[in-house]
């Protein structure tokens, strides 16, 4: 209420303040507490449970959300891993032949002389055998169809005659392509067996081919230990219907001849991996775009079947499918625990909403008499009002002790107050006076030298950069003597002593501040950053300085004009080392002068002042 219009619109009433007509109906006056509206239980029960839903039901699908994605990720990174694995695995059991074949064309090149049968050759040749267990052999093959197999014993080796077709194709592969070949898989009558083989190129005249080979067994033993120490059911298919080995599968040379080196699928035992190109197939969508390499689902009378695979193409002439195969349903246990998260999380919300509207009966008594009790208070109906019940919960008994203190208070200040003056004291503020000294300090002041030259080809982080790492060094040296950073300008900063402790040493503090400063400059890492200081001693204002809502805790004063001066004057007179000193007389006189290097400059007048003052360099040496 507004005491200019009560003095103007009506006169000032007789006895206790009485509400102005057009407040009373702002405020209703006094009625029956008849309510149209919901119960409180009810309202509680609402505002309480939408806001459980809304933020229950937002954690519960961000929850759901995140796990579905974790859950995706894991399943796509533990596929990758193993694939990862698995064609780690496949190229280092088969590179080593690379590498020995490689062997064996430098040596027949270091020594040329050596003819086929010599026993350093077969030796040799021995010898790469013995240190790669999963070759079964190592050989020579001239354009005559002569192929000269050296074996482990270091014997002699054993000639094969290959017929001119399969030299002309053996030697057709090869071609012109530099390095290891590797040719698709092919049965050896002698042998009985099939091979996974890699030709080199010896050039010459006559030309050569080496070879070696791996047994298509040996492979497909290193498959089934690898697939057991994994715990997966990995396979190798050459294009996608021949098996070049699987876990738990072992070649039946029996069936396999030259037209047929590599078993085909229908051929195996694994029904899964049989039915692998199935037409009940369709796209792993779970993990779709995850998965390093290729997948599909199979559908199967024993349920889906899940397949991952990745194309490796060094190894044949057609892409090797290096793969896992498992049922559905372990993946689909992560799955379904997600769905099972889901219905918790369902009826924790239920639950809550329960609890809700338990909770807002319980809330709905206190909170009528709360309301009923500031109606009173909104009417001015402060006699004889009963004392609040006392709640269980903590908060609603505190409210109801806060009504009952605040009717109490009210009841006096009405007796005692006029109504204004009430209403004053309620909305009167904090003091707003502002305490502030003379003292006598000591002001200094520092300026990078050239900085605006040096940083004209820098970006903006740079130069920010610059001026961290320099206003941080000098921070530490200012602390380091109780000094107070008043603020920073540019890259200039001001720091005084003597305030708001007293500091009766404070001109000794500054000068030692600017010899550690001095210091910490000459021992930057890289080309020193010139500076400039004036300190100057003498009488300020300090304290809160400012309007009552923006203070500053700060210096005023000749003393601070001068200390930048003397910064400034740095220019016309540059000391010996990276850093510039200046000090005024009233520093100097307050110092001890033998404890320090002091050089005196002379009478020199303050630009802008007229002043002139005693003026001393001091060596940071």
């Amino acid at each position: 209420m507004s005491s200019t219009s009560a003095s103007t619109s009506e006169p000032r009433p007789e006895g206790p303040p009485r509400l102005r007509p057009r407040v009373r109906r702002a405020l209703g006056g006094l009625r029956p507490r008849t309510r149209l509206g919901m119960p409180m239980a009810w309202v509680l029960t609402l505002a309480f449970g939408s806001m459980m839903v809304a933020a229950l039901g937002a954690v519960l699908a961000t929850s759901y959300y995140t796990a579905a994605s974790n859950t995706r990720i894991l399943l796509a990174d533990k596929i990758n891993l193993t694939l990862d694995r698995l064609t780690a695995e496949v190229r280092a059991f088969l590179e080593p032949a690379e590498r020995q074949l490689l062997r064996f064309e430098a040596h027949l090149r270091v020594a040329p002389e050596l003819v086929e049968d010599d026993p350093l050759l077969t030796a040799f040749a021995a010898g790469l055998l013995t240190a790669t267990p999963q070759l079964s052999g190592i050989g020579i093959l001239s354009a005559d169809g002569r192929l000269l197999v050296y074996g482990r014993d270091g014997g002699p080796p054993s000639l094969q005659p290959i017929e001119h077709e399969d030299v002309n194709e053996a030697f057709t592969v090869v071609g012109d392509r530099a390095g290891v070949v590797w040719s698709n898989p092919l049965y050896s009558e002698t042998l009985g067996a099939t091979l996974i083989n890699a030709r080199l190129l010896l050039e010459g005249e006559p030309p050569r081919l080496l070879v070696a080979g791996v047994r298509l067994e040996e492979f497909a033993r290193f498959l089934d230990q690898l697939g057991t120490a994994t715990g997966q059911a990995i396979f190798v298919l050459h294009g996608d219907d021949r098996v070049v080995g699987a876990t738990g599968q072992f070649p039946d040379d029996s069936r396999l001849a030259e037209s047929a080196p590599l078993p085909a699928l229908d051929q195996i035992d694994d029904a899964a991996l049989r039915a692998i190109w199935s037409k009940e197939r369709s796209p792993l969508r779970f993990t779709e775009g995850l998965i390093r390499g290729e997948g599909h689902r199979v559908s199967l009378p024993t349920g889906n079947e899940v397949f991952a695979y990745r194309r490796i193409e060094e190894f044949a002439d057609l892409p090797w499918l290096v793969g896992i195969h498992l049922p559905e349903a372990v993946v689909g246990a992560e799955v379904r625990r997600l769905a099972y998260t889901a219905l918790l999380g369902l009826a924790i919300l239920l639950a809550a909403m329960l609890a809700s509207y338990v909770l807002g009966r319980r809330l709905a008594r206190p909170v009528e008499a709360l309301a009923d009790r500031a109606d009173a208070i909104r009417d001015l109906r402060l006699a004889d009002l009963p004392r609040l019940k006392t709640s269980r919960i903590a908060e609603l008994d505190q409210a109801a002790a806060a009504f009952d203190t605040m009717t109490a208070a009210l009841r006096w200040f009405a007796v005692y107050l006029p109504h204004r003056l009430v209403s004053q004291l309620m909305d009167k503020g904090a003091p707003d006076a502002l305490l502030y000294e003379e003292r006598e300090v000591t002001v200094m002041f520092t300026d990078i030298v050239g900085f605006t030259s040096r940083t004209r080809e820098m970006s903006g982080g740079d130069v920010a950069a610059l001026l961290n790492a320099h206003f941080a060094a000098l921070e530490g040296c200012i602390e380091a003597e109780d000094g107070v950073i008043d603020k920073f300008i540019g890259d200039s900063m001001m720091a005084f002593w003597g305030a708001p402790g007293a500091q009766p040493d404070h001109a000794v503090r500054a000068v030692r501040a600017a010899l550690a400063i001095a210091r910490v400059v000459a021992l930057s890492d890289g080309p020193p950053l010139p500076l400039r200081i004036g300190i100057q001693s003498g009488p300020v204002l300090v304290g809160n300085i400012g309007a009552p809502g923006r203070l500053n805790y700060t210096v005023v004063g000749e003393t601070v004009n001068a200390a930048q001066r003397l910064e400034q004057m740095g220019r016309e007179h540059p000391g010996r080392g990276p850093v510039t000193i200046l000090i005024g007389a009233a520093t100097a006189a307050s110092i001890d002068a033998a404890a320090f290097d002091l050089k005196n400059i002379g009478d020199v007048e303050l630009r802008g002042t007229g002043e002139r003052i005693t003026v001393y360099a001091l060596d940071e040496g």
